[in-house]
């Protein structure tokens, strides 16, 4: 019931607004008879609205249009002229029949359905405007003071340029919309590809915690044969009993682990949609994803940090997500290197076995001494003073294991304390 409520009262909101913007533009005309006849903008704007209001009904948003045109134009004359009441009606009522037979007309033709369809669309408006008129024109009487050659000539003039004139700016309006939503649209797949390249950038360290578990279980298992088998003296058996019993349970603890690692991945895998996959990428779309999401997390830290992002040839790649897990791991590590101010370059290159992306930064830079073990499980030398808590350090580490195991490339590290730090990754074509 809500929602059909709520509905209602965006159909009528729409259809107030089609009214009142036709009537205030209905002011801008022009007297081509030298009577109260008149030729309007109104026109154009409500046949734009009219195509791009498609809820609203046609023949009863005409109607309040041509209430809210009469009203406007009797009150005004009313307190500005001094016509007699009834000279007022005859005046302003013929406009009030323009509207309805303008929307019966553009109604029974259906122009909505010829949106994509540009001659006929501007025929049925422009008969529509042109069949209004003659019948506004009849009522007033022009027929019987001007020359019907000339006032039949000029409503068709009238009318096909109207039409073509709704027409032109209603298309601008429709591509205009079109550009919005494939920004849109861009975007969040640039936000979906991201995604993914973390996800599957962590199921790869999923999978080798399952072979490193697999491992573990069978290292249990061959300690629980050699207890079943040992012959041992003097040695307490409840004692070598219970081990063994231990040990059994172990092996199956890791079991039943792995068993709920692999349906994580499965899970996981399962509800990553692969319909959007693109199956390659080129280094110019990867770039424009990284420089996307840089810039929002460094607007997020409120941090002041010019970025370069370069490439010498646009590469097409199709392993690609782990790639861009791997860049957006350095290129954040640079931006947490950074206090306030800085800047970060990412300079791609290649040659005939090897492509190389280069991440520098003017960021704190890193010890010579720690070089040799910021890629090891756990260290950090981020600390928060805050909360006291110290980075887990694993993005590294995560960075280390896909450029060498998922690759079969390799990672260099040069930095100087205070002035920043390069780091180049090269990864076999």
């Amino acid at each position: 019931m809500r929602k059909y409520f709520n509905k209602n009262r965006i159909v009528i909101s729409h259809m107030l607004f089609v009214a009142s913007m036709t009537t205030i533009m209905g002011q801008v005309y022009i007297n081509p008879f030298k009577s109260q006849f008149r030729i309007h903008l109104g026109i154009i704007v409500l046949t734009i609205l009219l195509l791009l209001f498609e809820e609203i009904s046609i023949i009863k948003t005409n109607i309040l249009t041509g209430i809210f045109i009469f009203t406007f134009r009797f009150l005004i004359d009313y307190f500005t002229e001094s016509y007699a009441i009834i000279d007022l009606l005859g005046k302003h009522i013929p406009s009030l029949i323009f509207y309805v037979s303008f929307g019966m007309l553009l109604s029974n033709f259906n122009i909505r359905n010829f949106k994509n369809y540009p001659i006929r669309l501007i025929f049925l408006v422009a008969m529509s405007d042109i069949l209004s008129n003659m019948v506004e024109a009849i009522i007033r009487r022009e027929f019987l003071t001007k020359n019907i050659e000339f006032i039949i000539t000029s409503l068709v003039i009238v009318g096909l340029t109207r039409a073509s004139l709704s027409f032109i700016v209603y298309s601008g309006i429709r591509f205009y919309n079109i550009l919005v939503i494939r920004d849109e649209q861009m975007m969040k797949l640039k936000e979906f590809i991201m995604l993914k390249a973390n996800l599957k950038s962590e199921l790869f360290f999923v999978n080798k915690s399952m072979d490193d578990i697999e491992t573990a279980m069978n290292r249990s298992y061959s300690i629980y044969n050699e207890l079943k088998n040992f012959e041992y003296e003097n040695i307490n058996e409840n004692y070598i009993g219970n081990l063994k019993i231990r040990m059994l349970n172990l092996s199956k603890d890791i079991h039943e682990l792995k068993k709920d690692t692999q349906r994580v991945v499965y899970g996981l895998e399962k509800i990553m949609p692969e319909s959007i996959d693109k199956e390659k990428i080129y280094i110019s779309e990867i770039v424009s994803i990284l420089n996307d999401s840089t810039k929002k997390l460094i607007d997020s830290m409120n941090k002041s940090i010019i970025l370069e992002f370069e490439f010498e040839e646009n590469l097409c790649i199709y392993d690609y997500y782990p790639m861009i897990s791997v860049l957006n791991n350095l290129i954040v590590n640079s931006i947490d290197a950074i206090k306030f101010y800085g800047k970060i370059c990412l300079y791609i290159d290649s040659d005939k076995e090897n492509i190389f992306f280069k991440i520098s930064d003017t960021g704190n830079g890193i010890k010579e001494d720690d070089i040799n073990v910021i890629f090891e499980p756990g260290f950090s030398t981020k600390f928060d003073k805050l909360t006291g808590k110290m980075s887990t350090g694993i993005g590294l580490t995560h960075v280390k294991e896909l450029i060498e195991k998922h690759y079969k490339g390799n990672i260099k590290v040069e930095s100087d304390v205070k002035k920043g730090t390069t780091i180049t990754v090269s990864l076999p074509i």
